[in-house]
């Protein structure tokens, strides 16, 4: 038998995402007194039947993720999937600021005017409907952590895209440095070119949805 935190570190999960499966009743689990706790055995058999990759073991003793998605599996938790219906990028700016509490009250006007600055300098849009838009020198802003939030537009909005398509899924990218946010917009163009990814995201999933479809994806 193994804990809970175990039980997230052979998942490669993070301990919201292992605590919502719980509560759901979609993966083995026992209790003992107060505590949560699970047969390693039982998680592999579930881990297989599921398509979730587990932590590989190596020589040497050290353990090492073979889930490539599991940084932006975590932002996007923090972030949540959220409909919005917007008649201008500022409006869109300042919900999302907004909805994601990235920023205190104090520094949110200049968040979304950092946001409208970075558009205008080079559309986030990278085709297909998505953009990814960011502000410049993320470290001005003093993130404590990354927040990837995605929204789903309707009607899409403009963003000057170079193919011209009007954006209907927004990934909005907030980092506490240029390497996490470098790091988490690979993984988002990663995701991007897997064949059934657009229509899964066109499908308006939720975030328990999204993270679920993520883990297994490899």
């Amino acid at each position: 038998m193994i804990s809970f935190e175990e039980a997230t570190s052979l998942l490669n999960v993070p301990c919201p995402t292992l605590t919502r499966w719980v509560r759901q009743g979609k993966i083995p689990c026992r209790r003992q007194g107060d505590k949560i706790i699970f047969s390693r055995s039982e998680l592999r058999s579930w881990a297989i039947e599921h398509d979730i990759p587990l932590i590989k073991f190596h020589t040497h003793g050290q353990e090492k993720s073979t889930h490539r998605f599991s940084d932006l599996v975590d932002a996007l938790e923090r972030g949540g999937a959220h409909s919005l219906n917007v008649v201008s990028l500022k409006d869109l700016f300042q919900q999302v600021v907004g909805i994601l509490v990235v920023a205190s009250p104090e520094t949110q006007t200049e968040l979304v005017h950092a946001l409208l600055e970075r558009e205008a300098m080079a559309p986030t849009a990278v085709g297909r409907g998505v953009a990814f838009p960011h502000p410049r020198l993320p470290e001005r802003f003093n993130f404590k952590e990354a927040v990837v939030g995605l929204f789903f537009l309707d009607p899409p909005l403009s963003f000057d895209a170079v193919d011209g398509d009007p954006i209907h899924l927004v990934f909005a990218l907030f980092t506490p440095d240029t390497r996490t946010h470098l790091r988490l917009m690979s993984l988002l163009s990663q995701l991007l070119r897997q064949n059934n990814t657009t229509q899964f995201l066109n499908q308006k999933p939720s975030i328990s949805e999204l993270l679920d479809w993520l883990i297994k994806s490899e």
